[in-house]
This record gives structure tokens, C-alpha cells and sequence, in this order.
């Protein structure tokens, strides 16, 4: 009897300590092509607010820029307006990733969330053609560090304001055909 007991607490202990720590942020940044970045908890303002920033080592000719985001609002208390945007080296450079937005902002990917009690997610596809991008920005991307940086927030009347979000990006530079 006393061996049983001595087993399960082991196999108990051994269970509890493979067990995987809580999830809350996960980061392979930077990359040399890919680097994925995701976060739990953000807090959601008035779009555009930056929400996750990656790095690729060094931009290549003949590549393009890709990234796919998403944003999950879990329980809006109100009527929100997910909205999610990309860009690269922004801050040196001033380029938006493709699809744009309307008037300049970084706004390409919207989904209204009623009040309804229900999660609500917004998900995007945004490329950035590195051999364009370095014609209007000469010395921006090529050879150089690449900034990537999700923008994501509330362009509606402000349901989602405050409210935590889980935000995730991956980052690929892919070589064109």
C-alpha cells in the first residue's frame, strides 16, 4: 500500500511539473525571416495604437514583407469597431504595408462587434514589396534592420476601449518569384 501511495504522488508530481507554464507572451524576435510575436492581456484604445513590434535582422532584394495579425476581443461591453494595420520601418521610413487604409491611416482591416456578448476577432494580411519600398525610401530596407510594428484598436464609438485584447503577428520576409 505504502508503495502506491509513494508512486501516485510521484506520478502526481512528475505530471504537475511537465506541465506547461500559463501562456502569455511569446516572442521569437528578432528573426532572420521569420519571428512570431503574440501577447495576452493588451490594452485595447482608440485605433491606431501599437500593439506588437518585431524585428527581421537584415531586409534582401528580390523579398517581400508579410504579416498576419489578429486581435481578439474577448467580451465587448458595447459596440466596438475592430481595426488592424501594418507597417515596416515607420518610424525611419514612413511606409504602410499593403492594403492600406483610407486617409493616411493604418486601418485595413475592420470588423464591427455588436453588443452581443460574443468574442469578437479581426484578422489581416499585410505585404510590403522591399524592392518598392526601397525606391521611394532608398537606404530604408535593404541591408537594413526591419521594424515591423501591428497597429491595432477601437475605430468605433469606443465599446472596446480599455478592455483586454490577445494579440498575435507573424512575420515573414519571403523571396519572390
Amino acid at each position: 500500500m505504502r508503495r502506491v501511495i509513494v508512486c501516485t504522488a510521484t506520478l502526481l508530481l512528475t505530471i504537475t511539473l511537465a506541465a506547461p507554464p500559463g501562456f502569455s507572451q511569446v516572442s521569437t524576435s528578432p528573426g532572420k525571416k521569420v519571428a512570431f510575436e503574440t501577447a495576452k492581456g493588451v490594452i485595447l484604445q482608440r485605433y491606431p495604437h501599437a500593439v506588437l513590434t518585431a524585428t527581421i535582422v537584415k531586409g534582401k532584394p528580390k523579398h517581400v514583407i508579410t504579416v498576419d495579425g489578429m486581435v481578439r476581443l474577448d467580451l465587448p461591453p458595447g459596440v466596438a469597431t475592430l481595426s488592424l494595420g501594418a507597417d515596416v520601418n515607420w518610424h525611419t521610413c514612413g511606409l504602410e504595408m499593403h492594403p492600406t487604409g483610407t486617409m493616411g491611416t493604418f486601418e485595413s482591416a475592420l470588423q464591427e462587434c455588436p453588443n452581443v456578448g460574443m468574442g469578437c476577432t479581426v484578422t489581416g494580411t499585410f505585404i510590403l514589396d522591399l524592392d518598392a519600398a526601397e525606391l521611394v525610401s532608398p537606404g530604408c530596407f535593404i541591408n537594413q534592420p526591419l521594424t515591423i510594428t501591428l497597429w491595432a484598436g477601437d475605430a468605433g464609438p469606443g465599446g472596446g476601449d480599455g478592455q483586454p485584447v490577445d494579440v498575435s503577428m507573424i512575420v515573414r520576409m519571403e523571396k519572390k518569384k
